[in-house]
Formats: C-alpha cells, sequence, structure tokens
C-alpha cells in the first residue's frame, strides 16, 4: 500500500529542499551583461539599470525582476544620461537614481531623478549638493535617503555626506563621513541604522565599517570588515543581518567570490558560502521577501556578466522568513487524501508543492478557507516539500510530505 505521510518542518528558504547557505542560479538577466549598475527594491521587485560595459561605454536600460516569477520585464529608460557608479534608494514607493560615471562628457554628474513604478516614468530632481562623483555611499532610513563618498571625476576621493528628503526634494549636509575619503564603498541598513565601509582610498583598500546614527547625525566605528580588502563589491540585508560579498582588489589583482555574514548585534562578521561562479566587480545586489539576489558585474576578462543569484541564508539565523500561519496534517499518514487545517487568518491562500529537485509539482488556491482536502491525484514515491503564499507570493507555512 502507498501512503504519504506529511511531517510539518520549518523549511527556511526558497520553495524546495535547498539547504541555507547556498547560492541557487535562476534564470538570466535578459539585458546587456554589464558592471556598475544601480538597483533598488519596491514591493516584492527589484529594480535594475544603468551600468557599463566597457570603459568607453555605458547604458540607462531600466529593468523589473519578479523573484516570484523570475521574470524580467524592461520598462522606461533611466531619465538621465547612460552612466555607470550611480547611488540608488527607493523611498515610500519611488525610486531614486543619480550621480555616477558619463563617458561621453568624461565627467561624475551630480544629477538626480526619481521613478514611479505606476506610471512607468522618471522626472528630475535637485542634483546632488556634493557635486559630481561617483562609486559613492547610498542608501535610505525611513522617508530620507543618503549619499556621499565617491570620487570625483579627477580622481580625488571625497568623504563628505548628504541627507535627501523628498518632500522638500532638498539635500542638507550632515557629519562627514568618519573614515577616510574613499569610492566604491558598500552600504546597507539595519533597523534605523546605516552602514558604509570597505572601497578603496587612493586606489588602496580599506576594510574599516561605520555605523551612521541619523538622529545624533553621528557615525561610529563597529570594526573592520575580516575578508580582503576590495572595493565595488556588494551587500544586502536579511533580518538585521548583513551579507556581504564579490568586490575587487587592484593592489592584488584579484576578483572575490567570497562573501561574509555581518552581525550587528556584536559586529562579527563570518565568512558564508562564496558565489559559485567567477569572482566579479560592479555587480548588484538586493533582497526580497527575506531572499538575497546578486546579479552580473566584471570578472577578470572585464566582460559584463548577466546571470542571476540567489542566496539562502545560514539556518543559524533567527526569525529567517517569519512565517505567519500553522498548519496541521490529519490523517497521517494517508492513502487517497488529507486535510491540511490552517490556524490563523488565511487570505487569498495558495498551497504549492514541491518535489525533491526544487520543481514545482503541484499549485492549489485555497482561498480564505481553514480547511482544505488535499487529493493525492499523481503523487508518486518520494518526498516533497509545500508551502502556503499570499496574493503577494509571501510565505506563510512551510510543510513536508514524504510518499510511501
Amino acid at each position: 500500500m502507498k501512503k504519504v505521510i506529511l511531517i510539518l518542518v520549518a523549511v527556511i528558504g526558497m520553495a524546495g529542499i535547498s539547504r541555507g547557505d547556498s547560492w541557487n542560479q535562476k534564470n538570466n538577466f535578459l539585458g546587456t551583461g554589464r558592471s556598475g549598475a544601480a538597483s533598488f527594491v519596491i514591493g516584492n521587485k527589484a529594480y535594475y539599470g544603468t551600468g557599463t560595459i566597457n570603459p568607453s561605454t555605458c547604458l540607462k536600460d531600466f529593468w523589473q525582476y519578479n523573484p516570484a516569477t523570475d521574470t524580467w520585464t524592461q520598462k522606461a529608460d533611466f531619465g538621465g544620461s547612460a552612466r555607470s557608479g550611480c547611488g540608488a534608494f527607493a523611498i515610500n514607493g519611488k525610486g531614486y537614481i543619480g550621480l555616477g560615471y558619463d563617458p561621453i562628457t568624461m565627467s561624475n554628474r551630480s544629477d538626480f531623478y526619481e521613478y514611479d513604478t505606476a506610471s512607468n516614468t522618471w522626472t528630475s530632481k535637485a542634483s546632488f549638493a556634493g557635486g559630481g562623483r561617483a562609486g559613492v555611499i547610498a542608501f535610505a532610513i525611513d522617508s530620507e535617503g543618503y549619499m556621499g563618498c565617491g570620487q570625483t571625476v579627477s580622481g580625488n576621493d571625497t568623504n563628505d555626506f548628504y541627507r535627501y528628503d523628498p518632500s522638500a526634494d532638498s539635500w542638507t549636509a550632515k557629519a562627514t563621513f568618519s573614515g577616510v575619503a574613499r569610492e566604491g564603498t558598500v552600504s546597507f541598513v539595519i533597523g534605523n541604522y546605516g552602514y558604509a565601509g570597505m572601497g578603496s582610498s587612493n586606489n588602496s583598500p580599506v576594510t574599516d565599517l561605520y555605523k551612521y546614527e541619523p538622529i545624533a547625525d553621528t557615525w561610529i566605528a563597529v570594526g573592520n570588515f575580516t575578508g580582503s580588502g576590495r572595493f565595488y563589491a556588494v551587500a544586502f540585508t536579511i533580518n538585521n543581518y548583513a551579507f556581504v560579498g564579490t568586490g575587487y582588489s587592484q593592489s592584488s589583482n584579484i576578483y572575490y567570490t567570497t562573501f561574509y555574514q555581518f552581525n550587528s548585534t556584536n559586529n562579527n562578521w563570518t565568512q558564508v558560502a562564496s558565489l559559485p561562479t567567477t569572482g566579479r566587480d560592479g555587480g548588484a545586489a538586493f533582497a526580497v521577501n527575506n531572499i538575497g539576489y546578486y546579479i552580473g558585474g566584471f570578472d577578470s576578462t572585464v566582460t559584463g556578466k548577466f546571470d542571476v543569484w540567489e542566496y539562502l541564508t545560514p539556518l543559524g539565523i533567527p526569525n529567517y522568513n517569519i512565517l505567519s500561519l500553522q498548519t496541521s496534517i490529519y490523517p497521517n499518514p494517508f492513502t487517497d487524501k488529507t486535510t491540511l487545517t490552517i490556524t490563523g487568518n488565511p487570505q487569498n491562500t495558495t498551497l504549492n508543492i514541491f518535489n525533491i529537485q526544487g520543481q514545482k509539482v503541484k499549485s492549489l488556491f485555497i482561498g480564505n478557507v481553514t480547511q482544505f482536502v488535499i487529493d493525492r491525484d499523481d503523487l508518486s514515491e518520494g518526498i516533497y516539500f509545500y508551502e502556503l503564499i499570499d496574493s503577494n507570493s509571501k510565505r506563510l507555512a512551510t510543510g513536508k510530505m514524504v510518499v510511501e
């Protein structure tokens, strides 16, 4: 007799059985491979564009990535000139990109633009108050954005720092970045604090990291990055942990694949899984629904890449992808059918079932009900995993099935 045993587990990561602290390749980016592109996240989608394919050619095309369907959609071109090394962030459902190097005018730009996802349009906003530069710090906290550091077109590194208020469309000088002047930094946000550091100062890699407190308008040193010094690395955050990796060391001519996890509670760094491809610099990274993503960059051939990778966090990270519903199965085991009982308040819920290879084999819309009969149908012997998701593809509950 064949039977199905369902064992409820907290599956951490994307749908399927992929273990934590691992990278999975996704569908390739549909545009031209590039380095130095800008990205930001609004809702459950990421936006990616601009960048360079060689020292004399930059791009201004702009794209939307939907992780739920692993698909790319081209959007309206960036509102400014083609460029690379921009700063970018999102505030209150709008995206912002500006600054960067323009090879046509051979200048570092200071212009700044707002993107409206609803109308798919770009609007010119107040230029950055610090003048033209590329390779800047860029992050947003609450309803305000921040940019600073970077390199001028004459090759001078900077460490001034500014706040952008979208309601007033204005820039205000803030406390100078505490470290040495630099370009090609990494920056990220954990809680209500911005973090920035690493990069290159006078063409030499630096490894220090600082925390910015916006209320006090102060920078605090939080210890050094424990990996090799590098610039134009990437960073993304998941549940109060930052993940920093890739990048290039000019002094040693190394393109890195290594990644490190930063714990903001004790300022400790832990090496995690490396990007399983060639070393890169100038890639882009972001997190959507507590899943990290890496795109593109140059490798040692100085060729723009278009591969996309998702990162599943280490199992030790608490509260990863917090689940809002609980489920139970009865009878268990069963032969033909069983009943899934949901505790909580499901809304427009879908049940997805995946095989051992992580391939979706069944998708059932169960709506708002708290009990649902699952028919075995054509499920063969083997191990299956399932998830409940809402209409925004947010995971609500997970489980495991073993068909005998």
